[in-house]
């Protein structure tokens, strides 16, 4: 049975923007321009975690919250530990106090601790050279961006997306008529070579209806950068942080799609 959990929609307040600022540039203070690989690093909903990256082998997620439980906030700190739940990554609080001049972390170093135990986070010490295989999580993450990076190549301006495996569709997009559409997602690993349509597509499509009746579906296969792509291979695990390699031919219109 698939796992049932709330989506918050909440639209963000000024105030919680720009503490969520102040928290984001403090992480990349710490470490060398651009090392720091986000996944949520925006405010657009819906919302599990508010800031999310990895950095080497580890993925951390991160609750923003204020030392005085005064500032009003998209999502709630149950919603993180679903996230880290499903990107086998680490669940992290950082705790942000007013100053004079705006927001900044209450704790030293990072400003992180660990959501469960309370514990300071230092996320270069939890690095190592352990492989770690991406999660479904990471790898439909990683599909949607190859996705969005197409559409933007192709003058359309995305609306949002969302990750969670369990949510379609996963983009909504401005295309280049100046119309609404969305993307439905998919991300394989090789062997696998070609997603196949959801199951429940034609639910998906009378739900989106409601907005568009323009959808698409778009078919991402990942392999391992060293594959060796013998036939009578299983195909190597997609490493976390490690080279991966793509495929993907574009985005076939779900208009009068019906499945069997």
């Amino acid at each position: 049975m698939t796992k049932q959990y709330p989506i918050p929609m909440n639209e963000v307040t000024d105030d919680f923007v720009r503490c969520w600022q102040s928290a984001g540039k403090h992480l990349q203070s710490q470490i060398e321009h651009d090392a720091l690989n986000f996944f949520r690093a925006n405010l657009t909903p819906p919302f599990l975690e508010h800031l999310s990256f990895r950095l080497g082998n580890q993925i951390f997620f991160i609750h923003v919250t204020d030392d005085q439980g005064e500032l009003r906030k998209p999502s709630k700190l149950e919603a993180t530990f679903t996230a880290a739940e499903m990107g086998k990554g680490i669940p992290c609080q950082m705790v942000m106090q007013r100053t004079r001049t705006g927001w900044e972390p209450k704790f030293g170093g990072w400003g992180l601790t660990h959501a469960e135990t309370g514990e300071t986070v230092s996320p270069l010490d939890l690095v190592s050279d352990e492989l770690i295989e991406m999660s479904d999580w990471e790898l439909q993450d990683f599909a949607i961006q190859i996705v969005r990076d197409h559409l933007e190549k192709e003058g359309c301006k995305v609306d949002s997306s969302v990750s969670d495996p369990n949510i379609d569709p996963q983009i909504w997009f401005e295309g280049k008529d100046g119309e609404f559409h969305y993307a439905v997602v998919r991300g394989v690993r090789y062997p696998v070579k070609e997603a196949n349509l959801p199951h429940n597509i034609e639910g998906i499509i009378d739900y989106c209806a409601q907005k568009t009746k323009s959808g698409y579906f778009g078919s991402v296969a990942v392999a391992n950068a060293d594959e060796a792509f013998d036939p009578d291979g299983g195909g190597m695990p997609l490493w976390r942080g490690h080279g991966l390699l793509v495929g993907f031919h574009g985005l076939i219109s779900l208009t009068n799609t019906k499945v069997n």
